[in-house]
C-alpha cells in the first residue's frame, strides 16, 4: 500500500493524567484529597492530530514548538518530529481523576507569540518543503505557534503547489485563516467568527455561508457535538448525524474528526463518505479516557454497523 506524505503543523500540548482515590476531605480546606496511584501521559493538541493521522496513514511529519525548557520527546515510531524551539515553555495540561470523575485540571503554558527569529526559520522551512507533501493538516490551539504570517504562508504555498490543506482553527482573526481548502470548526468557534450566539439551524446555515465566503475555502464544516455536523461546499448544505454512544471523555474528538476527514477525503474527495468516517472516528474517541487514535478497523466496523 502506498501511503501519502502528510504534514501536521500546530501547537503541541502534553496531556497528563493522574489517577487515584478520594477517601476524605482535606482538613485545611473543603477540597478532596487525592491519593494518586497511576500516571499517564499522551500527546495532545496538534500532537494528537499527528498521532491520529499516523494511525491511519502510517507515517506523518509533525512540525511544532517544543519549548526550550522541555525535555519531552515524541517516541511514536510513525511520527517524524520536527521542532522549532524558542524560549516558551511547552503547554502541559494535568488532569486529576478519581473513580472516573475528573476533579481538577491544572494548566501550565505560555501563549506569547513565536519569536521573530524562529518564525522566520519556520517560514523558510515551509516555503522550501510544503510542495513535497500530499496534504497538510493545520491544528491551531491558539498557543502562539501559528502566527498570521505562518498561516498565510501555509495556505498560499499549498494552493500554489496544489497541496490540499485542512484547517482546524481556534479563536483567531478570520483574516489569518483565509484560503485553506477544508475548514472545520465546532459551534463555539463558528459563533466566534459570526460574532454572535446562534440559536437555530436556519440561522447557523446563514452565518456559515458568510464565513465560508470570508474564508474563501472549498468546504466549511461545523461540528455540533452529539447533533452531528453540517458541511457547506458553496452551493449545498449536507447534514450528517452522529451515532448515539456513551460518552466517556470528549478530549480529542475534534482532532480525531479532522484527521479522519483529511485521510478519507484525500483518498477519494467524497464529502459524504469522508464525513461518515470522520463522525465514526470522533464517536470512537469519546468512548475512551484521554486522547485516543481510532484505527481503520475500528472506523470501518462502526460505519458498517451503522449501515446494518
Amino acid at each position: 500500500m502506498k501511503f501519502n506524505k502528510v504534514l501536521v503543523i500546530g501547537d503541541l500540548i502534553i496531556d497528563k493524567y493522574v489517577y487515584g482515590d478520594v477517601k476524605r476531605i482535606s482538613p485545611e480546606a473543603p477540597v478532596p484529597v487525592l491519593n494518586s496511584n497511576k500516571f499517564f501521559t499522551s500527546l495532545g493538541g496538534a500532537g494528537n492530530v499527528a498521532k491520529c493521522i499516523s494511525t491511519l496513514n502510517n507515517q506523518v511529519d509533525f512540525v511544532f514548538n517544543k519549548g526550550v525548557a522541555s525535555d519531552f520527546e515524541i517516541n511514536e515510531s510513525n511520527i517524524n518530529a520536527i521542532s522549532f524551539n524558542d524560549d516558551r515553555i511547552l503547554t502541559v495540561k494535568t488532569r486529576y481523576i478519581s473513580r472516573g470523575n475528573h476533579i481538577l485540571r491544572v494548566d501550565k503554558e505560555n501563549t506569547k507569540p513565536l519569536s521573530k527569529a524562529i518564525e522566520l526559520e519556520l517560514n523558510i522551512f515551509l516555503k522550501e518543503n510544503l510542495k513535497s507533501y500530499d496534504y497538510v493538516i493545520v491544528s491551531d490551539y491558539n498557543k502562539g505557534f501559528l502566527s498570521s504570517k505562518i498561516l498565510q504562508t501555509i495556505s498560499s504555498e499549498c494552493r500554489l503547489n496544489n497541496v490540499k490543506s485542512y484547517l482546524d482553527p481556534k479563536f483567531g482573526k478570520i483574516s489569518s485563516y483565509k484560503n485553506f481548502d477544508i475548514v472545520k470548526c465546532n459551534k463555539n468557534e463558528t459563533e466566534y467568527f459570526a460574532g454572535k450566539q446562534i440559536f437555530s439551524e436556519k440561522e447557523l446555515k446563514k452565518e456559515i455561508q458568510k464565513i465560508y465566503f470570508d474564508l474563501n475555502c472549498e468546504v466549511f464544516i461545523c461540528t455540533l457535538s452529539s447533533k452531528g455536523h453540517l458541511c457547506f461546499d458553496g452551493k449545498n448544505f449536507y447534514k450528517f448525524d452522529t451515532k448515539a454512544i456513551e460518552v466517556y471523555d470528549v478530549s480529542g474528538a475534534g482532532d480525531s474528526f479532522i484527521s479522519s476527514f483529511a485521510y478519507f477525503f484525500n483518498k477519494n474527495e467524497d464529502l459524504e463518505k469522508s464525513s461518515i468516517m470522520a463522525s465514526a472516528s470522533a464517536a470512537i474517541s469519546v468512548t475512551k479516557m484521554g486522547c485516543y487514535s481510532p484505527t481503520l478497523d475500528e472506523i470501518n466496523k462502526l460505519t458498517n454497523e451503522k449501515k446494518d
